[in-house]
């Protein structure tokens, strides 16, 4: 509305100009996100998930498996557990 576009309009012009839908891209990103979390803190899953905008641990581990084909968890397990 701010920038007086369609929604829909808006959508299908980013999916076109990257290949890529806006959920998808916003899922990338809060994945990148919740790496630095993991890495970083001692943060529980269900904190990080709620730090990066997943309305539901369930759900961000998901998504989180659909890119780096292992659990949060996992992912903390093999590459840092946080300070």
């Amino acid at each position: 509305e701010h920038f007086k576009l369609n929604p829909t309009y808006l959508t299908s012009s980013v999916r076109k100009s990257s290949g890529t839908g806006v959920l998808e891209m916003i899922n990338k990103v809060r994945c990148e996100k919740s790496i630095e979390l993991l890495i970083g803190s001692k943060k529980s899953v269900n904190d990080i998930a709620s730090a990066v905008g997943c309305t539901s641990a369930h759900t961000y581990i998901r998504i989180f498996k659909k890119y780096y084909f292992c659990t949060p968890t996992e992912y903390r397990n093999n590459f840092g557990q946080g300070e």
